[in-house]
């Protein structure tokens, strides 16, 4: 700090000081204007029965230039606020001295000694919302105004000077010392809030300030983290977090995993966080006397939580401020979670190579047989329509092999080479033609595929990203297609495909409508559900994916459409008859440029948008149910 002034050295420092000083006299002056307004509204009285002009108007100039102090509270320009109070309390300084001298009254003594006492605390009193500096300036200012017009003439001027001096470095002598240990105490206080925010972030603790309120029979947030300013919404957040986190009783000697936990809480009835801290403001501690240990203090308790299969560490702490409260911190347990992330991910890498492992035995090895048939038997082999039959299927089979690949290898770095373009232009029509052939020759000419394309863009040629366009088609004819194979119904499986181009209205780009038209199976609501979640984050996440079929056809066609067109949405039509069709768009020109945010915890459930007329199945009437919101313990 600087020697006389005693600013901080640090210009950042120094206004986060003056901005927490500023808003505790903001406060301060919200209640001392009500004392001074009585005391102004009686002087200005005063001066208009005595009829004593001048002095009203010094007085009301003096109001005023308050009245502009306490209106410029939630300015910025702080100068010019402590501008105003200065001006101000100089000009009510000289009203006394007026009063007294100008006028020729008897100096009273003892009326002198009295106003001026109580004048000089009012003074002190306003003059405390101003920083060291500007009081040190002020009491200068009025000393040397006082001593020069208003000094005793009774006194010498030269001892009058010297004791007021010796006076008035007592106070300023007060004044430095209490703006000294007030900047010391500031300095502990933002070291410890430094040290305290980064524990809590480097730890992932979160804290709660929480109390209870008993007509309501509600616990309420006081305090989260650092935040003192509780919305409605953190509330509502808050106490679902606590009704969903589960505890048990802490043991420090045996490590909880996810899956050992669930049996605890079943043991210990499930009890939540909301319960405990219920029964412990209510005095109720038979109900979690089985949670707490004997060697634990009256005052805090340790418990283990679990919310939505991640661990906690909570730690509730009895406090009393206003009334009593109660601190609640909440700790990940990041050693227990990481290793269930690592079992998990674990397993979902052994799904995938098992899909690897089923991929080249159905389509690899039956083609590296057939080469060898082929090779074996050149010489015999007259028929060379056969042979190109058969390549051709080789073909068809080693391109859903390459597929299936890709889509594997996409899951796995989907923020890394998937994200990577070539952009070419070729006509789309052909294109999928090309595609469509190949789809024909995979399920076999006599399954009765008939694929048609109707296009409605004037331009077919498209710059687009071939390799991904071309991945997108296969993956939606795959899926469309392969449950139709297993089917035994003999009825001929017609594909439409529909092309219309249309400007789009978000980003004003032109881009092509696609819609595919098809007789096939319906997608119920629980298999749009148990799709893959694209980079799951949570061991909740990722206990989905190891659980769930590790299909990844409609996922990485949602991931594909959001990279090359306008919108991230799929849209899926299902009626009685099984005609059904899926719709979304693609740009017609990709910009090389075009990048999106990183993929996180994409879930595919959120972006297929079902339209369907079917009858509502019993599962969907349960989903429908509503959520009855509990606000309080008593409606437990």
């Amino acid at each position: 700090m600087k020697i006389f002034s005693l600013n901080f050295q640090d210009q950042e420092m120094e206004h986060e000081y003056q901005k927490e000083i500023t808003s505790i006299y903001k406060n301060y002056q919200k209640t001392q204007k009500w004392i001074v307004l009585p005391l102004v509204v009686f002087q200005i009285s005063i001066k208009i029965m005595r009829e004593d002009w001048l002095l009203l108007t010094v007085l009301l100039l003096c109001s005023l230039l308050y009245a502009l102090n306490l209106k410029c509270a939630s300015s910025s320009n702080r100068y010019f606020k402590d501008l105003l109070l200065f001006m101000s309390l100089v000009l009510y300084n000289f009203f006394f001295p007026y009063n007294s001298v100008f006028q020729k009254k008897e100096l009273q003594l003892q009326t002198y000694s009295l106003d001026g006492y109580f004048q000089a605390l009012t003074i002190l009193a306003l003059m405390n919302t101003l920083s060291y500096s500007k009081k040190q300036l002020i009491l200068v200012v009025i000393f040397t105004f006082q001593i020069t017009i208003f000094s005793n003439p009774n006194i010498q001027l030269w001892e009058q000077v010297v004791l007021h001096i010796f006076e008035l470095s007592i106070y300023i002598h007060y004044c430095y010392c209490f703006e000294n240990f007030r900047r010391k105490v500031f300095i502990q206080a933002n070291t410890q809030k430094i040290l305290e925010d980064n524990i809590q972030t480097y730890n992932d603790i979160e804290s709660f300030i929480i109390s209870y309120n008993p007509p309501k029979n509600k616990l309420i947030l006081m305090q989260k983290n650092r935040q003192q300013q509780i919305t409605e919404q953190i509330q509502d957040e808050f106490i679902d977090k606590i009704r969903n986190t589960k505890v048990s009783s802490y043991d420090s000697k045996r490590r909880f995993t996810q899956f050992t936990s669930q049996e605890v809480l079943e043991n210990q009835a499930n009890m939540t966080l909301e319960n405990f801290l219920f029964y412990e403001f209510t005095n109720k501690k038979k109900y979690i006397m089985h949670l707490v240990h004997q060697s634990e203090q009256n005052n805090s308790y340790l418990l283990k939580g679990f919310l939505y299969q991640e661990s906690y560490t909570i730690k509730v702490v009895k406090i009393f401020q206003e009334k009593p409260c109660a601190l609640v911190l909440l700790m990940e347990n990041k050693k227990d979670n990481v290793i269930d992330q690592l079992n998990l991910r674990n397993k979902i890498a052994m799904k995938a190579l098992d899909q690897i492992g089923d991929v080249f035995r159905e389509y690899v090895k039956p083609s590296l047989i057939s080469f060898q048939w082929i090779y074996n038997n050149k010489q015999k082999i007259k028929n060379i329509v056969f042979i190109n039959k058969l390549l051709r299927k080789v073909n068809s089979n080693l391109l859903k092999c390459y597929n299936d690949f890709s889509n594997i290898q996409d899951y796995f770095s989907i923020n890394k080479e998937f994200q990577r373009c070539l952009i070419q232009k070729f006509d789309i029509k052909e294109f999928i033609e090309q595609i469509q052939q190949h789809v024909v020759r995979f399920f076999g000419d006599d399954k009765g595929i008939f694929f048609t394309i109707d296009c409605k863009i004037p331009d077919t040629y498209v710059r687009q990203d071939q390799r991904q366009l071309k991945q997108l088609f296969l993956n939606l004819f795959f899926f469309i297609l392969e449950k139709q194979s297993g089917t035994k119904n003999n009825h001929p499986n017609y594909v439409h495909i529909t092309l219309v181009q249309e400007k789009d209205e978000s980003n004003q780009q032109m881009s092509i409508k696609i819609r595919i038209d098809y007789e096939g199976h319906h997608l119920s609501k629980a298999a749009i559900n148990s799709l893959p979640i694209i980079n799951p984050q949570t061991i909740g996440e990722l206990k989905h994916n190891s659980q769930k079929a590790f299909d990844l056809l409609l996922p990485i066609s949602l991931l594909i459409i959001r990279k090359i067109g306008p919108h991230d949405k799929l849209t899926l039509k299902q009626n009685r008859m099984n005609r059904n069709f899926m719709e979304f768009q693609i740009f017609n020109a990709l910009e090389e440029n075009y990048h999106l945010l990183p993929i996180i915890s994409f879930y595919p459930k959120d972006n297929i948008l079902t339209t369907s007329s079917l009858a509502k199945h019993y599962s969907e009437y349960f989903d429908q149910v509503p959520i009855v919101q509990l606000n309080s313990i008593q409606e437990f």
